[in-house]
């Protein structure tokens, strides 16, 4: 989408007409879905359909993660977009880990798209308060190293010392 052109236009349309997809009212929409040289499509009304909200947040959630790192599909700002919306409705739904991935998520996508820091710390920081709660050490230290770089940003050298430690020594137990 970044590259702009008619196909960044046609993929925002899929995007958000899957998003609002309602049985009935919108046919399904496929979106191409790259991942490791293999296209894979992808079809949100599935979980609509089944009005099963978790596996549409699970679906949300790893497009938004696909938008939020180096991938061909990287656009930093729909990430974070999808990513707030996957905060809300797993805070609607009471999931919380996939919250604290969402929140995560937030953070990749401002600290390695040029977004707010201040914004990428805060979400960090939920999402490693959500996670060591729940036990999930490996979100915890994903968390951990991503947010190190945004107190980076923030010139907290200090703090972000301190959080590659904790991921580091989370990562060799």
């Amino acid at each position: 989408a970044q590259a702009g052109g008619a196909k960044a236009r046609k993929l925002f349309q899929d995007v958000l007409v899957a998003s609002a997809s309602v049985p009935g009212v919108f046919p399904p929409v496929m979106i191409d879905v790259e991942k490791d040289s293999k296209t894979y499509q992808e079809m949100h009304v599935e979980a609509v359909t089944r009005g099963d909200e978790a596996m549409e947040l699970a679906a949300n959630s790893m497009i938004a993660l696909l938008y939020s790192t180096a991938t061909p599909k990287f656009d930093p700002a729909l990430g974070r977009r999808l990513s707030e919306e996957a905060v809300v409705m797993a805070r609607r739904i009471g999931d919380h880990a996939a919250e604290a991935r969402a929140l995560w998520n937030i953070v990749v996508a401002n600290v390695y798209g040029g977004g707010d820091a201040a914004r990428a710390v805060e979400a960090g920081e939920a999402s490693i308060a959500i996670a060591r709660e729940l036990g999930e050490r490996e979100q915890v230290a994903f968390t951990l190293n991503d947010l190190c770089r945004a107190y980076m940003a923030k010139g907290d050298f200090e703090t972000a010392a301190q959080r590659l430690a904790e991921a580091r020594q989370l990562w060799e137990e």
